[in-house]
């Protein structure tokens, strides 16, 4: 897909989680302890990544705490995109070479990752030119992630909603899209800003399927939704579908890029 941006002039940046090796410390905004893992070396970095669930199944609060950083990773990189300086001259650097004044800004997200390109977008809509979900759906509560965590997922999952409705100075739009909660508010967002959310969802996606988001597709809110033959949910993985998704990726993009074209504005 990011190649096919790429020939048609678009650049496509991706950001790393808090604990991905190639994490850029430079967008560390709220030097959070839990989430600072990027520090580490890489066989603390293993030990990490292999306790994920369980780290999640004892301190699920932690899921907050990533998602507040990400968020302003998300933030920072389209304030520095768009106005084309960074917090360093490396970073001013890059944007200045590759985008230009008035540059518009999407935002897209894949799996639990489609969520936080939502909150993104929820937060400050008019700073996005749209945002692109694949494989994702509007809140936590519409994923079933048992293919992944098998048992776990369920008590994961309530654990999660459970002990983060008791947690102050939470990012805006967590609780309406992580927590599942505020749900008519959510549907009036996605309404109001339909002309600029398109969701694409693979047919044989176990996590994020359509019968997840019937509350919200298209009769209540005229979301946009594509829906790829035969993708299940893992897009980048072979032995799971993932070659599937290499024979619609450049499709998917140039649906992408022409949805960014002639929507209509939203308002």
């Amino acid at each position: 897909m990011g190649a096919a941006f790429a020939e048609s002039g678009v650049a496509a940046v991706l950001l790393p989680l808090p604990q991905h090796y190639s994490r850029n410390v430079l967008f560390n905004v709220n030097d959070y302890d839990e989430s600072d893992h990027y520090l580490l070396n890489k066989e603390t970095l293993k030990s990490y990544n292999a306790g994920l669930t369980f780290g999640f199944l004892r301190r699920p609060e932690l899921l907050a705490k990533f998602n507040a950083q990400v968020m302003e990773d998300v933030k920072e990189l389209t304030r520095a995109v768009t106005s084309r300086t960074g917090s360093s001259p490396a970073m001013n650097e890059f944007t200045r070479a590759h985008f230009d004044v008035g540059t518009e800004v999407s935002v897209l997200g894949f799996s639990v990752g489609g969520l936080v390109a939502l909150q993104s977008f929820l937060n400050q809509p008019h700073k996005y030119h749209s945002c692109i979900l694949i494989n994702s759906g509007a809140s936590f509560q519409d994923m079933n992630a048992s293919q992944v965590f098998r048992q776990h997922w369920r008590s994961l999952q309530r654990a999660i909603i459970e002990k983060s409705r008791g947690l102050t100075g939470l990012p805006d739009n967590f609780a309406a899209v992580f927590l599942g909660h505020e749900k008519v508010m959510l549907l009036q967002q996605l309404e109001k800003y339909k002309n600029k959310l398109l969701l694409i969802i693979g047919g044989s996606d176990a996590i994020f399927n359509m019968s997840n988001l019937l509350n919200i597709v298209p009769r209540e809110t005229g979301l946009a939704v594509f829906q790829i033959p035969g993708l299940g949910h893992f897009i980048n993985i072979p032995k799971l579908g993932g070659d599937i998704w290499t024979g619609w990726s450049r499709f998917t993009a140039n649906m992408i890029l022409s949805f960014n074209k002639h929507r209509p504005d939203s308002e």
